[in-house]
């Protein structure tokens, strides 16, 4: 004990500039009643006055034992209410400051374990590793993304100008994009303190201590209902993230009915069970979700680690990110709108599902008695079930976002299905129309779109003339 209060002492001293003599409390005089190689003479005040009587050396124990049970005490106090609160908190904290963390993020999607290496410095570089790829991201001036392909010895950089979010005095201050756009300008200024301080945050709950791998950890929570749980197990010595867990109650990942009716064992043989599906890794409800351990704070990485230059011997591919934002601005101006692209790309997956047939109303698009059957017959060929139901699982994604989008076109009166009966390939019969709605209205010169049977999607300023045959 003596020795922790030498080395508090000696921290205590190191950071005297930053903190006012009212903190440095009793440890020097605790220090100094402490027996150390020789005796010291001490003299009658304090203790002694109110123990004249007592011997010397049962004088200095009992002046350790009230230190030790007044800091237990107040550690206890803080436990039960904030969790653990190491002495000299504020000291220890800003000397173990993380400048940088690699970690690694495992994630459960559609029957798959996924990992990723993470990584992020102070000075606003992310990194991500994936088994065949890498992309190094920084946002700040002159941002950009630097993506790396080992086996094809490929590089590709993109760069653009940045500018962090400023709301006007006209925006309200309480609106959610604000809040948004203020939580997102926060994390660009110090990305690895936002991570090693998040579980500090509002919510955040101690429930309890562990020990784990030889470290005293305490555990906190945050909780959004029954539907998600966050957890992070700490160090308490360094203060940082040691491993944290994300369980989501999503029936999409962890019940056995997934859009449409979807599941693995529908490409199984009747009657497998669907635990032993070839390619896949069942979840069980309660489970995490998403894993982030093996944390690595302030280790010592290559200065290439987070550079955003092509390495040597790669075949690299420059973009001006900002000249390319103009040149899309340019086509959403003149060329096919966003919403006639989706819809015409939800409709060609329907093509391929039926034989050529388009759908006799959009809201077939959401009726899982017809689609369901549509992607078990394409995809149900005998391979692994995973792969073919990850397969299927793609299509009836695009076919829900493209379902989701028609209805909204469909409530503002901006869109007419004329598609019953049609069959791919007619390039001069129309199956579906409309007019821009929204923010993209005034992006177009030309508001009205138009979907003919070969799926060609055509810009107009006025809106097609139908015969009514």
């Amino acid at each position: 004990y003596r020795k922790k209060l030498l080395d508090d002492h000696s921290l205590m001293d190191r950071f005297a500039a930053l903190h006012s003599s009212a903190e440095l409390r009793a440890e020097e005089r605790v220090i100094a009643a402490l027996p150390a190689e020789a005796a010291v003479p001490a003299r009658r005040r304090g203790i002694q006055r109110a123990f004249p009587r007592v011997p010397g050396v049962a004088r200095i124990a009992l002046a350790a034992a009230i230190v030790i049970a007044v800091i237990v005490g107040i550690d206890f106090l803080l436990d039960a209410r904030n969790g653990p609160v190491p002495a000299l908190a504020a000291v220890i904290e800003n000397m173990v400051k993380a400048e940088n963390v690699v970690y690694r993020e495992r994630v459960w999607i559609l029957g798959e374990w996924r990992t990723i290496e993470r990584a992020r410095n102070q000075a606003g570089f992310i990194r991500y590793d994936w088994e065949d790829s890498t992309h190094v991201f920084y946002r700040g001036g002159q941002c950009g993304t630097l993506s790396i392909y080992p086996a094809e010895k490929r590089a590709v950089l993109e760069k653009r100008t940045y500018e962090p979010y400023r709301p006007s005095e006209s925006d309200e201050s309480d609106s959610l994009r604000n809040v948004i756009m203020r939580n997102q300008m926060e994390r660009e200024k110090d990305p690895v303190g936002n991570l090693s301080r998040l579980y500090k945050k509002k919510g955040h709950i101690f429930v309890r201590r562990e020990r784990r791998e030889g470290k005293n950890l305490a555990v906190y929570e945050f909780r959004i209902g029954d539907n998600y749980k966050w957890t992070t197990w700490v160090d308490v010595d360094s203060e940082l993230p040691f491993r944290i867990e994300i369980v989501r109650r999503d029936p999409a990942k962890r019940g056995a009915s997934y859009m449409y009716g979807l599941d693995v064992s529908d490409f199984q043989p009747q009657g497998a069970l669907r635990s032993s599906a070839d390619g896949w890794t069942d979840h069980v409800p309660g489970e995490p979700t998403h894993i982030w351990d093996d944390f690595r704070w302030n280790t010592q990485l290559d200065t290439a680690y987070f550079s955003m230059t092509p390495p040597d011997g790669y075949a690299a591919t420059i973009i001006d990110g900002d000249k390319e934002m103009e040149l899309l601005a340019k086509r959403w101006r003149e060329g096919v709108s966003y919403e006639a692209s989706e819809i015409a790309k939800t409709l060609s997956i329907w093509i391929s599902l039926s034989g050529g047939a388009f759908p006799d109303d959009l809201e077939d698009l959401g009726d899982s008695v017809k689609v369901r059957p549509f992607l078990i017959a394409k995809y149900d060929k005998d391979g692994r079930p995973g792969d073919e139901f990850r397969a299927a699982m793609h299509d009836s994604w695009w076919i829900d976002q493209g379902y989701r989008l028609t209805g909204f076109c469909s409530k503002k009166g901006a869109l007419h299905y004329l598609g019953r009966g049609s069959v791919f390939g007619d390039s001069t019969r129309i199956v579906c129309w409309g007019k821009e709605t929204g923010m993209m209205v005034p992006r177009h010169d030309n508001p009205y779109w138009i979907i003919y049977a070969d799926l060609r999607c055509v810009q107009s300023k006025t809106p097609p003339k139908i015969s009514e045959k």
